[in-house]
C-alpha cells in the first residue's frame, strides 16, 4: 500500500465472508489485486478496495490506494449516482469475466474461483468515491450479510426520485391554541403528587444501600488508614499482537502458495512443449575396398544447377552497413511468449524504412501493443531495439531486443530477450517478408 493512500471506512467483523478452500478472501486479497492489475489495468483494479484487519481482529479497515476526500454513493444525486454505479458494474464484470477465463485452465482455478467471488458487488451503501473515482468495500461477502459489516449510521437505502419532479411540497398545520398559563401556582396539588414518589424512592435506596457507591471523602479516609499494597502492574497481554502477525503470515503464505501454482503450471506447459532430442544417426557399414573399374571415357560437361529460389525469410549482408534498404519493409515473427505466465503466444511484426527506423507490433488475441523500432549493426550482429508502452487492454509492455545472427544461405537467426513484471524471458525466433 503506498503512502498517498486513503481510509475509505471501517467495517465491523463477524460474518463469514466468501471464499476458496475454507480460506476467505481477504487473505489473499493483494494478489488478486494485482493480477487484476497486470490483466486487466489499474482503472478496474483500483476499484477494489485494499482491507486491513485490526490486530484484535474486531474490525476491517478499507484503504483506496490515492488521496481524495470520501464520500458516499448514496448521497449523490440520482443521474451521478447512475453513471458510478454503471462504471463500478462494467469493472466487476471484467473482473468476473476473467476469473470465468482463468477458472478453465487446471493451473489457475484457485485464482479463477477466487476472482469470480470477488466480482459479487454488495449493496449500493458500499459503494464510495475517493476524489472522482468510486471504490468498492466489503467485496467479497453475501450481499444479504454484508449489511450486518457497517455502522448504522452509514446504513442509508437511496430513496430513487426523477430529477424533473419538484420536492413535495410540506404542508403546514395550523398551531395549537394553548391556554393561558395559570396566574398561580398550585403547589398543595403539586406536593401531594410528588408524596408517593417520594416515598418510592426512599424505599429503593434503602434496599439497595449496600450497592451505593461510597463517599470518595469515606473511601479515602479508609485508605489512609491501612497500609498501602503496591499491587504488581499486570503484564501486558501480547496476544492480539501475535494474533495479528499470525495472519497476516498466513495471508502472505497463501499469497506465495498461489503465485508457486501458477509457476509450476506454466513450468509443466513448457516441459511438455520440449521436443524430444533426436536419436543419433546410425553408424555407416565399413567401406570394402573395389577394384576400381576401367577408365570410362569422360562425360558431357553437365548443365549448370539451377538456383534454389529464395524463401520469404530474413538474410543479413555479408557485412556490416549503414544501408538499411534490405530491411525495408514489413516483417512477421514466429509465435512465441514475451512474458512467463503469459498464457496465449503472439507475433511480433516490424516495419522499418531504408535509414532502419520503424514500428514494431505485437499481438496477442485481442491484445494489441505499438510502439517504435531502430535497427543498428553492432559488429557484424544486427540487432532490433524498442521502448517501453502501453497496450489497449491497459496492461504494461516492457521494452524487449532482437538480436540476429548470419546463419546457413545469410539467413537471419534472431533470438529475442525481455525483462517483463515476472523475470527474464528469451526466445528463437525467424523474420518472414510480408510485402
Amino acid at each position: 500500500m503506498s503512502g498517498q493512500s486513503t481510509l475509505v471506512v471501517t467495517t465491523l467483523s463477524g460474518v463469514r465472508p466468501l471464499g476458496v478452500r475454507g480460506q476467505p478472501l481477504h487473505n489473499s486479497a493483494i494478489q488478486l489485486i494485482r493480477i487484476v492489475r497486470h490483466r486487466l489495468g489499474d482503472t478496474v483494479a483500483d476499484l477494489l478496495a485494499e482491507p486491513q484487519l485490526h490486530a484484535d481482529g474486531k474490525g476491517i479497515d478499507w484503504y483506496a490506494n490515492w488521496p481524495g476526500p470520501v464520500r458516499r454513493l448514496v448521497d449523490l444525486d440520482p443521474r451521478q449516482r447512475g453513471d458510478v454505479l454503471s462504471q463500478v458494474d462494467r469493472g466487476l464484470i471484467e473482473v468476473g469475466r476473467l476469473g470465468q477465463i482463468l477458472s478453465t485452465r487446471g493451473d489457475g482455478d484457485v485464482i479463477g474461483r477466487s476472482l469470480q467471488l470477488a466480482a459479487r458487488r454488495p449493496d449500493e451503501s458500499f459503494v464510495f468515491l475517493v476524489g472522482d473515482r468510486p471504490v468498492v468495500v466489503c467485496w467479497g461477502y453475501e450481499k444479504e450479510a454484508a449489511q450486518g459489516l457497517l455502522p448504522t449510521a452509514l446504513l442509508r437505502t437511496p430513496v430513487r426520485q426523477s430529477v424533473l419532479e419538484p420536492p413535495p411540497l410540506q404542508a403546514f398545520a395550523p398551531r395549537p391554541v394553548l391556554p393561558p398559563p395559570p396566574r398561580t401556582i398550585p403547589w398543595g396539588r403539586a406536593l401531594l403528587l410528588a408524596l408517593p414518589l417520594l416515598a418510592l424512592l426512599l424505599g429503593t435506596i434503602w434496599v439497595l444501600r449496600n450497592w451505593l457507591p461510597t463517599s470518595p471523602f469515606v473511601a479515602l479516609a479508609t485508605k489512609e488508614s491501612t497500609a498501602a499494597v503496591q499491587v504488581p502492574a499486570a503484564p501486558a497481554d501480547r496476544r492480539p499482537i501475535l494474533k495479528a502477525s499470525l495472519s497476516q503470515e498466513q495471508a502472505r503464505a497463501k499469497a506465495l502458495q498461489v503465485e508457486l501454482a501458477a509457476i509450476e503450471g506454466e513450468l509443466k506447459k513448457r516441459v511438455a512443449a520440449c521436443k524430444p532430442p533426436e536419436p543419433p544417426p546410425a553408424p555407416k557399414p565399413p567401406q570394402v575396398a573395389v577394384a576400381p573399374p576401367p577408365p570410362k571415357p569422360a562425360p558431357p560437361p553437365a548443365p549448370p544447377e539451377p538456383q534454389r529460389p529464395r524463401d520469404n525469410r530474413l538474410r543479413l549482408p555479408s557485412g556490416p552497413t549503414r544501408d538499411f534498404s534490405f530491411l525495408q519493409g514489413c516483417w512477421r515473427s514466429d509465435q512465441f511468449r514475451h512474458e512467463l505466465v503469459q498464457l496465449q503466444p503472439g507475433v511480433s511484426s516490424y516495419c522499418f524504412d531504408s535509414s532502419g527506423y520503424g514500428q514494431l507490433e505485437w499481438r496477442s488475441g485481442r491484445t494489441a501493443c505499438r510502439t517504435s523500432a531502430q535497427a543498428r549493426f553492432d559488429g557484424s550482429t544486427l540487432r532490433l531495439h524498442d521502448s517501453d508502452t502501453t497496450c489497449n487492454d491497459g496492461s504494461h509492455w516492457y521494452a524487449d531486443q532482437l538480436v540476429c545472427q548470419r546463419g546457413a544461405d545469410n539467413v537471419a537467426q534472431c533470438s529475442g530477450y525481455s525483462r517483463g513484471a515476472f523475470g527474464p524471458t528469451s526466445w528463437t525466433v525467424n523474420l518472414h517478408k510480408l510485402n
